[in-house]
């Protein structure tokens, strides 16, 4: 990415990140070993920066930082807050045990995360309208319209849906949820 933003500065990235980045993880971000702690990150290591990923996030042009949300301590999000890097979290169920761990997402909303990605929309949304919060408007997983019309439809900037690039499809699934402060 940090090759991208060569090419155009102005294009915003964001750096995803997971447990397996953490010391003793499959792909361990600080590793001795710097095929295995650079294997992610084009190279770069995460010691040349402090040790501190928000820190390698920032100068590699990185606009967002998205760590697994069982990574991220409050500590690294407030750095990187300070860096001025936007924080989007996201849950691996998988290694999580559930799509949805609603005591892990308060804490998240808690300490202030930017952002959430979640497989369970309609929860979070609940849980944001519980705490007076603002939320998305509803989606739908129609496909938008075709022809001249849908190259003028009104976009949200502010909410994105992933997209199964095989089909082109909308993932219903997931969705992130930007939060307003």
């Amino acid at each position: 990415m940090y090759e991208l933003l060569k090419i155009n500065s102005h294009i915003k990235t964001a750096f995803l990140t997971s447990r397996d980045n953490e010391k003793g993880g499959e792909d361990d971000f600080f590793s001795s070993d710097p095929k295995t702690a650079g294997r992610w990150t084009g190279g770069k290591l995460v010691r040349d920066f402090g040790g501190s990923v928000p820190k390698m996030v920032k100068a590699l042009g990185g606009f967002a930082w998205e760590p697994e949300d069982a990574e991220l301590t409050k500590g690294a999000l407030e750095e990187a807050h300070a860096l001025g890097l936007k924080v989007v979290v996201w849950s691996w169920p998988e290694k999580l045990g559930t799509a949805f761990d609603p005591k892990l997402v308060e804490k998240m909303i808690d300490w202030g995360v930017d952002g959430i990605i979640t497989d369970d929309p309609g929860r979070l949304i609940s849980m944001l309208a519980v705490r007076g919060m603002k939320v998305p408007a509803r989606y739908s997983p129609e496909p938008p319209p075709r022809g001249p019309a849908s190259a003028i439809a009104p976009v949200n900037p502010k909410s994105a849906v992933s997209t199964d690039l095989a089909s082109r499809a909308p993932l219903a699934s997931k969705r992130i949820f930007p939060l307003g402060r």
